[in-house]
């Protein structure tokens, strides 16, 4: 079982780094424009944020139902190893159709059903969480800047030494 201090180091880590790197991030973004574009720069970036927070909630949200009924099928022969397969079928079917929250606030076979599958599934979901930022950051690496220092703005270009 997950406690908040397995979680909490992580999600301070996630959130410092997201502050440090966004800001200076946007800067570059946004002073790569030509003050003409400025405006549209502005707003395709604005846009683009937006998308990527709904995308990202919405895809970690299938991850994670996704992640709890895949491990129904084994908490519950794990719990009842006496069921047969029908039996198995009979219980997720039931467990998929019951509030989690009524089934944590028993104390019984199924509450420790649903704690363990809960528990799977938060780890599918910040493992897949934890592959897309890793993807992100390598692609960042082979990011390139775009173009020669001659097309940049005067106060984006390197200073010649």
């Amino acid at each position: 079982d997950a406690q908040i201090a397995d979680v909490f180091p992580g999600t301070i880590l996630i959130g410092v780094g997201i502050g440090v790197g966004l800001g200076p991030l946007n800067n570059v973004i946004l002073s790569s424009a030509s003050e003409a574009k400025q405006a549209d720069a502005s707003g395709v970036l604005n846009a683009t944020t937006k998308l990527g927070a709904s995308l990202g909630s919405a895809v970690i949200g299938v991850v994670l139902l996704v992640s709890i009924y895949s491990a129904l099928g084994a908490a519950v022969e794990q719990a009842h190893p006496e069921y047969t397969a029908h039996e198995v079928n009979a219980q997720v079917d039931t467990l998929k159709t019951t509030d989690l929250q009524v089934l944590k606030a028993g104390q019984n076979t199924t509450t420790q059903i649903a704690n363990e599958m809960i528990s799977s599934a938060m780890q599918h979901a910040v493992d897949a969480i934890s592959l897309f930022l890793f993807g992100g950051f390598l692609c960042s690496l082979f990011i390139g800047q775009g173009g020669r220092a001659s097309e940049l703005p005067p106060h984006v270009r390197p200073v010649a030494r």
